[in-house]
């Protein structure tokens, strides 16, 4: 399965062919929010995961950061972070979204 993350507006996810708005159902309007993916340094692709069929990444694929902000703002972030091979994952906000 890949999860590619795209940087429209209002940004959207496509898995594995299926693109969807995240824009919680309508009430993020454009220009509201922006997402940045921060991939591992070796990563193939910079803006997409793709897990095996038992749901491990492959080698040099993590950290991989996912921060949703404010548009406009440098306050107010949050983030996904996949830190294992095998999808392991923490949140986090503020500084603590730095690529780890």
């Amino acid at each position: 399965m890949t999860i590619e993350f795209l940087n429209t507006d209002p940004p959207t996810v496509n898995i594995d062919g299926k693109v969807q708005p995240l824009n919680a159902e309508g009430e993020i309007k454009a220009g509201q929010v922006t997402l940045t993916v921060t991939p591992h340094p070796n990563a193939a692709s910079p803006n997409s995961l793709t897990f095996d069929y038992q749901g491990n990444l492959p080698p040099d694929t993590t950290p991989f950061v996912v921060t949703i902000a404010p548009a406009g703002s440098s306050g107010g972030k949050q983030c996904a972070i996949v830190q294992t091979l095998i999808g392991g994952m923490r949140t986090a906000e503020g500084n603590d979204c730095q690529t780890p």
